[in-house]
Protein backbone atom coordinates (compact mmCIF):
# COMPACT_ATOMS: atom_id res chain seq x y z
CA UNK A 1 0.00 0.00 0.00
CA UNK A 2 2.85 2.34 0.05
CA UNK A 3 3.82 4.17 -3.26
CA UNK A 4 7.30 4.25 -3.58
CA UNK A 5 9.28 8.04 -4.05
CA UNK A 6 10.13 9.28 -7.40
CA UNK A 7 12.64 11.57 -6.21
CA UNK A 8 15.35 10.96 -3.81
CA UNK A 9 14.79 13.16 -1.40
CA UNK A 10 10.69 13.07 -0.94
CA UNK A 11 9.09 11.67 2.23
CA UNK A 12 6.90 8.58 2.49
CA UNK A 13 4.53 8.84 5.00
CA UNK A 14 2.46 5.46 6.26
CA UNK A 15 -0.69 6.18 8.46
CA UNK A 16 -0.03 5.53 11.46
CA UNK A 17 3.96 4.45 12.07
CA UNK A 18 4.89 7.36 14.17
CA UNK A 19 2.18 6.56 16.46
CA UNK A 20 3.29 2.61 16.53
CA UNK A 21 6.42 3.47 16.80
CA UNK A 22 6.15 6.40 19.36
CA UNK A 23 4.17 3.53 21.53
CA UNK A 24 6.97 0.99 21.37
CA UNK A 25 9.26 3.31 22.42
CA UNK A 26 7.46 4.60 25.62
CA UNK A 27 6.70 0.87 26.60
CA UNK A 28 10.27 -0.08 26.09
CA UNK A 29 11.55 3.44 27.46
CA UNK A 30 13.93 1.56 30.37
CA UNK A 31 15.20 -0.97 28.23
CA UNK A 32 16.38 1.28 25.57
CA UNK A 33 17.98 3.45 27.50
CA UNK A 34 19.66 0.73 29.59
CA UNK A 35 21.14 -0.53 26.04
CA UNK A 36 22.11 2.75 25.22
CA UNK A 37 23.87 3.56 28.58
CA UNK A 38 26.28 0.15 27.54
CA UNK A 39 26.60 1.38 24.42
CA UNK A 40 27.84 4.34 25.15
CA UNK A 41 30.53 2.38 28.16
CA UNK A 42 31.68 0.78 24.95
CA UNK A 43 29.59 -2.21 24.98
CA UNK A 44 27.28 -4.31 23.64
CA UNK A 45 25.12 -7.53 23.93
CA UNK A 46 22.60 -9.65 21.69
CA UNK A 47 19.31 -7.48 22.90
CA UNK A 48 20.80 -4.14 22.08
CA UNK A 49 22.34 -4.71 18.71
CA UNK A 50 19.50 -2.63 17.11
CA UNK A 51 20.75 0.53 19.13
CA UNK A 52 23.99 0.37 17.40
CA UNK A 53 22.76 0.11 14.02
CA UNK A 54 19.49 2.57 13.35
CA UNK A 55 18.53 3.52 9.72
CA UNK A 56 20.05 5.98 7.98
CA UNK A 57 23.29 5.75 11.07
CA UNK A 58 26.99 5.52 9.34
CA UNK A 59 29.32 2.46 10.16
CA UNK A 60 33.32 2.04 9.99
CA UNK A 61 33.27 -1.29 7.73
CA UNK A 62 36.78 -2.13 9.52
CA UNK A 63 39.30 -3.67 6.83
CA UNK A 64 37.14 -3.56 3.74
CA UNK A 65 39.54 -3.50 1.63
CA UNK A 66 41.80 -5.64 3.47
CA UNK A 67 45.13 -5.24 5.51
CA UNK A 68 43.27 -2.11 7.42
CA UNK A 69 42.33 -0.66 4.56
CA UNK A 70 38.47 0.83 6.14
CA UNK A 71 35.68 2.52 4.51
CA UNK A 72 32.18 4.02 5.56
CA UNK A 73 28.81 2.38 4.93
CA UNK A 74 24.80 3.06 5.44
CA UNK A 75 22.26 1.22 7.52
CA UNK A 76 19.02 0.69 5.32
CA UNK A 77 17.30 -1.74 7.73
CA UNK A 78 17.95 -3.93 10.68
CA UNK A 79 15.87 -7.10 12.22
CA UNK A 80 15.96 -10.07 14.88
CA UNK A 81 15.05 -13.33 13.48
CA UNK A 82 14.29 -16.78 14.75
CA UNK A 83 15.10 -20.35 13.03
CA UNK A 84 15.37 -23.75 14.13
CA UNK A 85 18.51 -25.60 13.85
CA UNK A 86 19.08 -29.36 12.67
CA UNK A 87 18.93 -30.80 15.80
CA UNK A 88 15.04 -28.64 15.92
CA UNK A 89 16.76 -26.26 18.31
CA UNK A 90 15.33 -22.73 18.11
CA UNK A 91 18.36 -20.10 17.31
CA UNK A 92 17.77 -16.44 17.10
CA UNK A 93 19.81 -14.36 14.63
CA UNK A 94 20.30 -10.39 14.18
CA UNK A 95 20.34 -9.35 10.52
CA UNK A 96 21.67 -5.61 9.03
CA UNK A 97 21.49 -4.57 5.92
CA UNK A 98 24.58 -2.00 4.49
CA UNK A 99 24.72 -0.20 1.58
CA UNK A 100 27.93 1.58 -0.30
CA UNK A 101 28.64 2.49 -3.90
CA UNK A 102 30.87 0.89 -6.58
CA UNK A 103 31.38 1.83 -10.36
CA UNK A 104 29.97 -0.55 -12.86
CA UNK A 105 31.05 1.14 -15.93
CA UNK A 106 33.21 4.30 -16.99
CA UNK A 107 31.07 6.60 -16.35
CA UNK A 108 28.26 5.15 -13.78
CA UNK A 109 27.87 3.95 -10.12
CA UNK A 110 25.50 2.51 -8.30
CA UNK A 111 24.54 1.27 -4.65
CA UNK A 112 25.39 -2.33 -3.46
CA UNK A 113 23.47 -3.77 -0.80
CA UNK A 114 24.83 -6.30 1.57
CA UNK A 115 23.97 -8.33 4.63
CA UNK A 116 25.36 -9.15 8.19
CA UNK A 117 23.95 -11.75 9.89
CA UNK A 118 24.74 -12.23 13.87
CA UNK A 119 24.10 -15.42 16.00
CA UNK A 120 22.20 -14.62 19.23
CA UNK A 121 24.98 -14.90 22.12
CA UNK A 122 25.28 -14.58 26.18
CA UNK A 123 27.23 -11.37 27.59
CA UNK A 124 29.04 -8.59 26.51
CA UNK A 125 31.34 -7.75 23.79
CA UNK A 126 33.29 -4.69 23.21
CA UNK A 127 32.31 -2.42 20.38
CA UNK A 128 35.58 -1.32 18.84
CA UNK A 129 37.34 -4.79 19.05
CA UNK A 130 34.58 -7.19 17.82
CA UNK A 131 32.32 -5.63 15.12
CA UNK A 132 33.02 -6.14 11.46
CA UNK A 133 30.70 -2.74 11.09
CA UNK A 134 31.38 -0.52 13.82
CA UNK A 135 29.17 2.40 14.38
CA UNK A 136 30.35 5.90 13.52
CA UNK A 137 28.86 7.66 16.65
CA UNK A 138 30.97 5.34 19.20
CA UNK A 139 34.11 7.28 18.42
CA UNK A 140 35.23 10.14 19.69
CA UNK A 141 34.05 13.17 17.50
CA UNK A 142 37.77 14.57 16.38
CA UNK A 143 38.35 10.72 15.76
CA UNK A 144 35.30 10.24 13.77
CA UNK A 145 35.68 13.72 11.88
CA UNK A 146 39.37 12.88 10.51
CA UNK A 147 37.67 9.33 9.22
CA UNK A 148 35.01 11.00 7.40
CA UNK A 149 37.22 13.56 5.94
CA UNK A 150 39.67 11.54 4.93
CA UNK A 151 36.81 9.07 2.82
CA UNK A 152 35.27 11.95 1.81
CA UNK A 153 38.79 12.83 0.22
CA UNK A 154 38.57 8.97 -0.98
CA UNK A 155 35.45 9.98 -2.51
CA UNK A 156 36.34 12.85 -4.44
CA UNK A 157 39.42 10.66 -6.23
CA UNK A 158 36.91 8.55 -6.78
CA UNK A 159 34.86 10.51 -8.85
CA UNK A 160 37.52 11.72 -11.26
CA UNK A 161 39.34 8.15 -11.97
CA UNK A 162 36.67 5.76 -11.99
CA UNK A 163 33.18 7.83 -13.05
CA UNK A 164 35.16 10.39 -16.11
CA UNK A 165 34.02 8.04 -18.72
CA UNK A 166 36.80 6.72 -20.23
CA UNK A 167 39.73 4.84 -18.93
CA UNK A 168 42.98 7.14 -17.17
CA UNK A 169 46.74 6.54 -17.46
CA UNK A 170 47.64 7.56 -13.70
CA UNK A 171 50.38 6.35 -11.43
CA UNK A 172 50.06 4.33 -8.19
CA UNK A 173 51.99 4.14 -5.39
CA UNK A 174 53.99 0.84 -3.39
CA UNK A 175 51.42 -1.39 -1.92
CA UNK A 176 48.73 0.07 -3.87
CA UNK A 177 48.54 -2.49 -6.61
CA UNK A 178 46.68 -5.99 -6.01
CA UNK A 179 47.78 -8.17 -8.80
CA UNK A 180 45.17 -10.82 -10.28
CA UNK A 181 47.34 -14.31 -9.30
CA UNK A 182 44.43 -16.00 -11.28
CA UNK A 183 42.32 -15.55 -14.07
CA UNK A 184 38.84 -15.32 -13.09
CA UNK A 185 35.67 -14.86 -15.31
CA UNK A 186 33.11 -12.26 -13.31
CA UNK A 187 30.82 -15.31 -12.03
CA UNK A 188 33.34 -17.70 -10.53
CA UNK A 189 34.09 -15.61 -7.23
CA UNK A 190 37.65 -17.27 -7.76
CA UNK A 191 40.02 -14.30 -7.99
CA UNK A 192 42.62 -13.75 -5.57
CA UNK A 193 45.39 -10.82 -5.04
CA UNK A 194 48.05 -10.28 -4.01
CA UNK A 195 49.88 -6.42 -3.02
CA UNK A 196 52.95 -5.26 -5.20
CA UNK A 197 55.38 -3.46 -2.78
CA UNK A 198 56.61 -1.49 -5.44
CA UNK A 199 54.99 1.93 -7.43
CA UNK A 200 54.19 1.90 -11.39
CA UNK A 201 52.04 2.97 -13.84
CA UNK A 202 48.52 1.69 -14.61
CA UNK A 203 45.43 2.30 -17.14
CA UNK A 204 42.17 2.68 -14.91
CA UNK A 205 39.67 0.78 -16.85
CA UNK A 206 36.47 -1.02 -15.45
CA UNK A 207 34.93 -1.71 -18.67
CA UNK A 208 37.77 -3.14 -19.95
CA UNK A 209 38.66 -4.99 -16.75
CA UNK A 210 34.96 -6.79 -17.09
CA UNK A 211 35.49 -7.33 -20.63
CA UNK A 212 38.85 -9.60 -20.08
CA UNK A 213 37.03 -11.29 -17.44
CA UNK A 214 38.38 -9.33 -14.62
CA UNK A 215 36.00 -8.13 -11.32
CA UNK A 216 36.72 -6.52 -8.26
CA UNK A 217 37.95 -9.23 -5.86
CA UNK A 218 40.31 -7.68 -2.84
CA UNK A 219 38.43 -7.05 0.52
CA UNK A 220 35.79 -8.27 2.84
CA UNK A 221 34.21 -11.36 0.79
CA UNK A 222 30.67 -10.81 1.39
CA UNK A 223 30.89 -6.86 0.15
CA UNK A 224 32.84 -8.46 -2.65
CA UNK A 225 30.58 -10.66 -3.59
CA UNK A 226 27.68 -7.67 -3.74
CA UNK A 227 29.50 -5.98 -5.70
CA UNK A 228 29.87 -9.19 -8.40
CA UNK A 229 26.06 -9.57 -8.04
CA UNK A 230 24.73 -5.89 -8.18
CA UNK A 231 27.43 -5.65 -11.73
CA UNK A 232 25.30 -8.76 -12.95
CA UNK A 233 22.14 -6.61 -12.25
CA UNK A 234 23.59 -3.73 -13.77
CA UNK A 235 24.45 -6.04 -17.00
CA UNK A 236 20.88 -7.49 -17.31
CA UNK A 237 19.33 -3.81 -16.81
CA UNK A 238 21.80 -2.53 -19.83
CA UNK A 239 20.85 -5.10 -22.16
CA UNK A 240 16.99 -4.47 -21.03
CA UNK A 241 17.47 -0.72 -22.06
CA UNK A 242 18.79 -1.77 -25.30
CA UNK A 243 16.28 -4.22 -26.24
CA UNK A 244 13.88 -1.72 -25.23
CA UNK A 245 15.36 1.29 -27.70
CA UNK A 246 15.65 -1.28 -30.54
CA UNK A 247 19.32 -1.54 -29.97
CA UNK A 248 22.00 -4.08 -29.93
CA UNK A 249 26.12 -4.15 -29.06
CA UNK A 250 27.88 -3.57 -26.51
CA UNK A 251 27.48 -1.99 -22.99
CA UNK A 252 26.82 1.56 -23.19
CA UNK A 253 28.25 4.09 -20.66
CA UNK A 254 26.77 7.51 -21.68
CA UNK A 255 24.38 8.67 -19.24
CA UNK A 256 22.90 11.70 -19.23
CA UNK A 257 21.65 13.23 -15.80
CA UNK A 258 23.83 12.71 -12.14
CA UNK A 259 21.15 10.08 -11.19
CA UNK A 260 18.40 7.33 -13.31
CA UNK A 261 15.94 5.33 -11.98
CA UNK A 262 15.25 2.67 -14.01
CA UNK A 263 13.92 -0.65 -13.10
CA UNK A 264 14.49 -0.33 -9.83
CA UNK A 265 18.63 0.47 -10.83
CA UNK A 266 19.48 3.80 -9.40
CA UNK A 267 22.76 4.72 -11.10
CA UNK A 268 25.14 7.64 -10.16
CA UNK A 269 27.10 9.88 -13.41
CA UNK A 270 29.28 11.44 -9.89
CA UNK A 271 28.76 10.16 -6.28
CA UNK A 272 26.44 12.77 -4.68
CA UNK A 273 28.32 14.76 -1.60
CA UNK A 274 26.25 12.77 0.74
CA UNK A 275 27.42 9.55 -0.20
CA UNK A 276 31.02 10.24 -1.05
CA UNK A 277 32.48 8.20 2.35
CA UNK A 278 30.83 5.51 0.85
CA UNK A 279 32.52 4.40 -2.40
CA UNK A 280 34.30 1.09 -2.13
CA UNK A 281 38.30 1.55 -1.64
CA UNK A 282 39.32 0.17 -5.24
CA UNK A 283 39.03 0.48 -8.70
CA UNK A 284 40.42 -1.95 -10.98
CA UNK A 285 42.92 -1.35 -13.68
CA UNK A 286 45.44 -2.65 -16.06
CA UNK A 287 49.10 -2.11 -14.51
CA UNK A 288 51.72 -1.17 -17.26
CA UNK A 289 54.37 -2.14 -15.08
CA UNK A 290 53.37 -5.72 -14.39
CA UNK A 291 51.32 -6.14 -17.54
CA UNK A 292 48.52 -7.33 -15.54
CA UNK A 293 44.82 -6.67 -14.45
CA UNK A 294 44.40 -5.79 -10.48
CA UNK A 295 42.47 -4.01 -7.70
CA UNK A 296 44.30 -0.26 -7.49
CA UNK A 297 43.50 1.31 -4.17
CA UNK A 298 41.93 5.11 -4.50
CA UNK A 299 43.66 6.58 -2.09
CA UNK A 300 47.45 5.24 -3.72
CA UNK A 301 46.41 6.51 -7.21
CA UNK A 302 48.18 10.00 -8.06
CA UNK A 303 48.33 12.09 -11.47
CA UNK A 304 51.84 11.10 -13.30
CA UNK A 305 54.73 13.85 -12.56
CA UNK A 306 56.36 13.97 -16.26
CA UNK A 307 59.76 15.06 -16.75
CA UNK A 308 59.68 18.08 -18.69
CA UNK A 309 63.42 17.80 -19.88
CA UNK A 310 63.03 14.20 -21.13
CA UNK A 311 63.85 15.51 -24.99
CA UNK A 312 66.20 17.59 -24.24
CA UNK A 313 68.64 15.00 -22.40
CA UNK A 314 68.08 12.52 -25.06
CA UNK A 315 68.01 14.61 -28.36
CA UNK A 316 71.49 16.56 -29.14
CA UNK A 317 71.05 20.13 -29.14
CA UNK A 318 71.39 21.92 -32.74
CA UNK A 319 74.57 23.65 -31.48
CA UNK A 320 75.69 19.74 -31.79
Amino acid sequence: GMELPKERNEKVEIDGLDDHVRYIQTKFASQIAQFQSMVQDGWYDFESLSVLYPPGSKVVAKNAGGGGIDMTCQVIWNRYEQGRTVAGQTRSYFKVCFQFLVAVSASQATMVEIVEGIDSFEGRRPILSSLNFVPTFVYPDKDRENLLARFRARGRTFNRVALCGTHLYMAYDKGSFFAKRAGGAISSGLTTSVALATGGRVIVDTVGAYHHGHSLGTGYDPMVTGIKYKYKEYMLHERSSRQGRGETGTVSAAATANERSDDGLILFDQVPDDFLDMVWPFVIGFSLTTRGWGDILVDGLEDIQWNEDVFDRLVLPETR
